[in-house]
């Protein structure tokens, strides 16, 4: 068996809080009551900075990756390494 060297080898589970949107004709009081959603999303951690955070959530053993999302720090409520 040939091992394989990953380039992404932290994983994370990533709690956070996401945007809300609607584009319906609807009651006012419906719109008002609409709140943020409540998210999670585990994979590998690519990016980390300041701002915000990158999960990717596949990847070959070509280096190839895909499947990703950009979280801004201010969103995220909690991160947990997962191995």
């Amino acid at each position: 068996m040939v091992k394989i060297n990953w380039i992404l080898k932290k994983i994370v589970e990533v709690e956070w809080v996401d945007a809300c949107s609607r584009g319906r004709w609807d009651s006012h009081d419906s719109y008002v009551a609409q709140t943020a959603l409540n998210c999670k999303t585990s994979g590998y951690l690519a990016k980390e900075t300041k701002k915000e955070i990158v999960i990717i959530q596949n990847q070959s053993e070509e280096n190839s990756v895909l499947d990703s999302i950009t979280i801004p720090r201010v969103c995220i409520q909690h991160i947990r390494r997962i191995k």
